[in-house]
């Protein structure tokens, strides 16, 4: 077989990072397709970082189907970020569905969110909206990630300077309970080994309960050399296993 390009997809604004990461979702708001998710870590209003969602039509055979220049801003559904250098969007997943609504949610991560002091990062679990909310509104659905509480599920902080979420993989259900479980990175976490040693944390997501702010991971890994930077070779492993987009 051969390949061909069908999409040419381009960002809004320079110095957007856009195309950082890509991920190619399940069916995350619930239309039968599967979804294009690609960020920009500097987009958005005040270039916190953009996620953005795009939708394809069903596909045509190859050889009539031509070339197609997509914007960024065709994208029927965009994320932002709070506030500069969170870098929303750096790091990206989906997991499972977490609330019962049907859907695949996702967790995005802003490793530059200032949360519990500078740079202590965090990850969002966003819920999608469903098809009847995209098409009630005029236009595409712009959401804000902590101001949109009806979409923002959950929401896992790091203490300062960690830059938690650096990397988010996801994970099988590896204690039995049902549920997709998600690594989160810290790669200037400071453990027992030292400054920048790097921590792992792993979430249970059937633990989450109803309270929207995550405080402790089921369990964590800390590196064991001095700025040996454990998470970064735990989500290079992970990302090879788990097809992660960071």
């Amino acid at each position: 077989g051969s390949w061909r390009c069908m999409y040419i997809i381009e960002g809004e604004r320079a110095d957007d990072w856009f195309g950082n990461a890509v991920y190619c979702a399940g069916d995350v708001d619930g239309d039968g397709r599967s979804e294009l998710l690609v960020t920009a870590e500097y987009g958005g209003p005040s270039r916190a970082g953009r996620v953005y969602v795009f939708d394809f039509p069903e596909p045509t055979p190859m050889q009539s189907y031509p070339v197609r220049l997509l914007a960024a801003r065709d994208a029927y559904v965009t994320i932002d970020g709070q506030f500069s250098g969170d870098r929303f969007g750096h790091s990206l997943t989906e997991v499972g569905d977490l609330n019962g609504d049907g859907l695949r949610d996702l967790v995005i991560g802003a490793f530059g969110r200032d949360g519990r002091g500078a740079n202590s990062g965090r990850a969002y679990i966003v819920s999608m909206p469903t098809p009847e909310v995209v098409s009630a509104a005029a236009g595409p659905l712009r959401l804000r990630a902590e101001q949109d509480s009806e979409h923002l599920r959950y929401y896992i902080t790091g203490d300062a300077r960690e830059k938690l979420a650096h990397f988010l993989i996801e994970a099988p259900d590896m204690d039995g309970g049902g549920a997709i479980d998600l690594i989160v990175t810290a790669f200037e976490h400071d453990g027992a080994a030292g400054v920048n040693s790097g921590g792992v944390w792993v979430y249970f997501l059937e633990n989450l309960g109803v309270d929207s702010v995550v405080q402790a991971a089921d369990f964590n890994l800390d590196g064991q050399v001095n700025g040996g930077d454990l998470s970064i070779l735990m989500a290079m492993a992970g990302s090879e296993c788990h097809g992660d987009a960071c």
